[in-house]
């Protein structure tokens, strides 16, 4: 996705594709024996696209075979490993 003139990206995923999905939604896929928990990327005529948090194509699934299971706020939050708290107050009180 290209940066505009002034820096920032357009807005990601606004229109519904003609599966019902946008891109960003959050969704449950099978592609054989595999499942997995990701982001729609895109679409084909049958088939839709999930991604990982980084934008990293799991599959292609049938649109059969994915789920919906939140829609897409235009934010995508990974985990981010955090200090416990306590531990920090104990290290400003030293």
């Amino acid at each position: 996705m290209a940066f505009s003139s002034c820096g920032n990206r357009r807005k990601y995923g606004g229109t519904t594709t003609r599966h019902g999905f946008r891109k960003g939604d959050f969704v449950k896929a099978s592609q054989g024996s595999k499942t997995f928990l990701g982001w729609v990327s895109g679409d084909t005529e049958k088939q839709v696209s999930v991604s990982d948090a980084n934008w990293k194509r799991l599959g292609q699934c049938t649109v059969k075979k994915v789920k919906l299971i939140r829609r897409s706020t235009g934010l995508i939050i990974t985990a981010v490993k955090t200090a416990r708290v306590a531990s920090l107050w104990c290290t400003l009180c030293d």
